[in-house]
């Protein structure tokens, strides 16, 4: 699988002189974490977070003062996009193993990833896209494995079981190898299947 079939391909994104409160009133208003940050020609120069959108915008209570708490320097609030948002931020492009962009998330932490394509934005992948191609109920699977099938040949040769993720495709008749293997790559490249055997009718027997 790859990125192009699980990323958002209709992306929010704001630019460099995009307001703090604008960009900040799309994330909480939205639900996102990152937002691209894109210039006239739609090419990425950066992202900007929650975190990033937070920076020197928490002050200290001044209340605090009647307390007899000292005094604390109060930094310039940044007002635009350009001034607190992440340079040189990890991407990926459509036509990445899905596989390795998932273990880039999981090592980095990263929710969300921005896609490129010479250098402009085409899309996002998040932790959810992935999620929800590869954690489908087993009766979705084997639609979609059965479909496949059609499209390859002669879907009436083969039968298909699905359980737990784990596709298993008996070989109605004949005995090539090399179909076999075919059908088992075509299978695998399922979203959400975790394994796959292919065998004949006396193999499950």
């Amino acid at each position: 699988m790859r990125v192009r079939d699980v990323m958002t391909r209709s992306v929010v994104t704001v630019e460099p002189g995009t307001a703090i409160v604008a960009a900040a009133e799309v994330i909480t208003r939205q639900g996102y974490t990152l937002l691209p940050v894109v210039d006239g020609m739609a090419r990425l120069v950066g992202v900007v977070t929650e975190a990033d959108l937070m920076r020197d915008r928490v002050h200290v209570d001044p209340r605090a003062l009647l307390h007899g708490e000292p005094p604390r320097p109060r930094p310039d609030a940044p007002t635009i996009v350009a001034e607190v948002m992440t340079t040189g931020a990890h991407t990926t492009t459509a036509n990445t193993d899905l596989a390795d962009l998932a273990a880039l998330m999981l090592d980095t932490g990263l929710r969300s990833v921005p896609v490129i394509e010479d250098e402009r934005l085409i899309g996002v992948v998040t932790r959810r896209d992935v999620l929800k191609a590869v954690c489908r109920d087993d009766r979705t699977i084997a639609a979609d494995v059965r479909h496949r099938l059609v499209r390859y040949g002669d879907s009436s040769r083969w039968q298909v079981r699905v359980h737990d993720s784990r596709v298993e495709v008996v070989d109605g008749h004949g005995d090539d190898e090399l179909e076999r293997h075919i059908v088992s790559v075509l299978v695998d490249a399922v979203p959400g299947v975790v394994g796959v055997d292919v065998h004949g009718p006396k193999d499950s027997d």
